[in-house]
């Protein structure tokens, strides 16, 4: 038996660990960090779980309203389509760019008579960039009358280190 069974005291709890969420392992210095991310001060009546708790609320709200915002934006932009000359729309961009006859060619050639890679290299080299870059004589230019032609695609590489 044991002392607190014969003296009549209640048995002591077993100790229970703390789950810390694994800060414990972590410095000080990473700690504080955390912290100040979160936008709290770090000092003895700031602790890290409510750190982490105060960011993950904010970094909560923030992707709601961004879901929130993507939401309105899809609809308003749905609403505003004109939906009666989609069709004629999808219609004239596949035949400007899948009809359009291969230049300086003596018979008729187009997109779906291509059958090599050379004639892939053909259309990409000699169709597309007519198509692209059309000439101006710098009046705006509308597709269909929903869309302005701004200007001519510009690629552009980034390297980094």
């Amino acid at each position: 038996f044991s002392n607190a069974a014969v003296s009549g005291a209640a048995p002591a709890a077993p100790a229970v660990p703390v789950d810390d969420g694994g800060f414990g392992k972590m410095s000080q210095e990473v700690q504080y960090q955390l912290m100040e991310a979160a936008g709290l001060k770090p000092g003895p009546n700031v602790s890290l779980a409510l750190a982490v708790d105060k960011f993950r609320r904010e970094k909560t709200k923030e992707v709601l309203l961004y879901i929130f915002f993507l939401f309105l934006f899809t609809t308003s932009t749905y609403l505003q389509r004109d939906v009666t000359d989609a069709h004629a729309y999808l219609t004239e961009v596949k035949t400007s760019i899948l009809d359009e006859p291969f230049p300086g060619l003596t018979y008729r050639k187009r997109f779906e008579d291509i059958r090599t890679e050379d004639d892939l290299w053909l259309y990409l080299n000699n169709v597309i960039p007519n198509y692209l870059f059309e000439k101006s004589d710098g009046a705006i230019d509308f597709v269909l009358a929903v869309n302005v032609v701004v200007q001519a695609p510009r690629l552009r590489q980034g390297r980094g280190k």
